[in-house]
């Protein structure tokens, strides 16, 4: 199921094909190929295993973005981590890394915050890209153990009881709790109110047996799937981060302080042998 709902979805390939605007007095633009590259070869170079990379690009290839999914072979749970991007060529958005979380039953993505990293394209961007993205792997070793939190506090959380209808399927009526923090999540930004029926129509009959539990992981996954409306990743990653912040509050969540990278922190890759490069 395809997660990224850019228009023209593209390959490495691609990239590697596009041209890059030449700078400008004030804005340094870096080829979509060169970041993503960095990133991936960055992951491989710890090991890390990934796949389902995706990638869109818009605005006649001026903005790309990016997710793919890192794997923990070694734990079995029902989601994953995911990283993402973005870089620009139309100083419409500054370049940008972070993580989030992937629902295995139903592909729903949640972008949480932790894992944030940007820079504005500026005079030294080229020799921060390393830097960036070694911060934003480092933070990315810690991020696994915050959502193992995160995701059990959201099961335990239970909402207010609801009656199903009297026809015994799986419609639930909607309890005063959960209108009330429907309408909040679109003041705050989470939600457009065009999307409101949509979140309560999947939770009041969820489409995976996984959310017929009255609580605060079904309610957010009511939100992720009601996300898959939106073409605009930027879009999908704003919300994201909202939703999050909002049902942390409603679970009373406080993740912990990711511990910064060392600045002494090297990572060594070695160009043109992806997925083959280990460091011991």
């Amino acid at each position: 199921m395809e997660r990224l709902m850019c228009k023209e979805k593209v390959t490495m390939a691609d990239l590697n094909k596009m041209k890059t605007p030449p700078p400008t007095a004030t804005h340094f633009p870096l080829s979509h190929y060169e970041v993503l590259s960095e990133q991936l070869d960055q992951l491989d170079a710890c090991g890390y295993q990934w796949k389902n990379l995706e990638i869109g690009v818009s605005h006649e290839a001026m903005r790309c973005f990016w997710i793919l999914d890192i794997e923990n072979p070694t734990v079995a749970r029902e989601w994953n981590s995911v990283w993402g991007g973005r870089n620009s060529h139309d100083m419409a958005y500054a370049l940008l890394f972070l993580a989030g979380l992937n629902t295995w039953v139903c592909s729903n993505l949640q972008f949480t915050g932790e894992v944030k990293v940007s820079s504005k394209h500026t005079k030294h961007i080229g020799s921060r890209l390393k830097r960036m993205v070694t911060r934003g792997l480092f933070e990315l070793t810690q991020f696994d153990a915050i959502n193992e939190d995160r995701i059990a506090a959201y099961e335990a959380f239970s909402l207010p009881e609801e009656e199903q209808r009297e026809n015994g399927d799986a419609k639930y009526l909607s309890s005063p709790f959960i209108h009330d923090f429907v309408v909040r999540s679109m003041d705050r930004g989470v939600i457009s109110p065009s999307s409101i029926k949509l979140v309560l129509d999947e939770w009041r009959e969820p489409s995976f047996a996984e959310f017929h539990p009255r609580n605060a992981w079904s309610l957010s996954n009511a939100y992720t799937e009601s996300f898959k409306k939106y073409s605009n990743p930027h879009q999908l990653f704003g919300r994201g981060i909202a939703l999050t912040s909002m049902m942390d509050e409603l679970v009373e969540f406080t993740p912990p302080a990711l511990v910064e990278a060392p600045e002494d922190l090297d990572i060594e890759v070695v160009k043109d042998r992806r997925r083959e490069v280990v460091l011991n």
